[in-house]
């Protein structure tokens, strides 16, 4: 696992933690550092609340201390990733101090695309940090791929308490589709996610810079 930022200096950590395998992979790895696992339950379809018991078996055998919240709205139309997500961060933007969202490499060359299909400037697809309301928000796992936090999780043996959302394999939704569809192709050809890593590193280099 590589972070960014030194995990030392890191204090009253909260991990944004879905219970999919790169929030198990990021709170294992900090473990030592007691975060507090915040897990939101969209309460979307059946399966919210089997990830929620798993959350919490996670956080049992581990000993961390974890909250869950739950949204009280209801889906009416629209992007429903776009209505989870809505959920989810108006929750999060209320919390304070610093959030942990575990987003990777292979998501943020997922949004690259997705911003080249929809006519955006060329930019980091997910900022290394974010302000939402009260709550400062980073991502110190970027520079990971998918196949290193998996290497990460079969290695410590975490990969049995991994919750799977089925939202996340369905193809009708463009990031799935994405994923699963086109860039295992554009991979034959090319290693996109290299071009966007340099990309980050590239940003991170100009702020330690600014920094010195």
């Amino acid at each position: 696992m590589i972070s960014y930022f030194n995990k030392n200096k890191l204090e009253n950590l909260q991990i944004a933690f879905s219970g999919g395998a790169d929030s198990i992979a990021a709170a294992f790895y900090l473990r030592y550092k007691k975060p507090l696992l915040k897990h939101f339950n969209h309460k979307f379809c059946k399966e919210d609340d089997e990830i929620e018991e798993k959350c919490r078996l996670f956080a049992e055998k581990f000993n961390f201390d974890i909250e869950i919240g739950y949204s009280n709205a209801k889906y009416s139309k629209g992007s429903t990733e776009d209505w989870c997500r809505k959920q989810r961060y108006d929750w999060f933007k209320d919390l304070g101090g610093v959030l942990i969202t575990c987003h990777n490499l292979s998501e943020a060359t997922e949004s690259y695309l997705m911003n080249c299909f929809n006519g955006k400037s060329e930019y980091l697809p997910i900022p290394l940090e974010t302000t939402f309301g009260k709550t400062k928000v980073i991502r110190p796992f970027i520079l990971n791929s998918k196949d290193e936090i998996n290497n990460f999780l079969k290695r410590n043996d975490l990969t049995k308490f991994i919750a799977e959302d089925p939202l996340n394999l369905d193809l009708t939704r463009r990031r799935n589709w994405i994923r699963m569809v086109l860039l295992p192709q554009i991979k034959e050809k090319t290693n996109v996610e290299k071009v966007v890593k340099k990309k980050y590193l590239q940003k991170l280099s100009i702020s330690n810079a600014k920094n010195k």
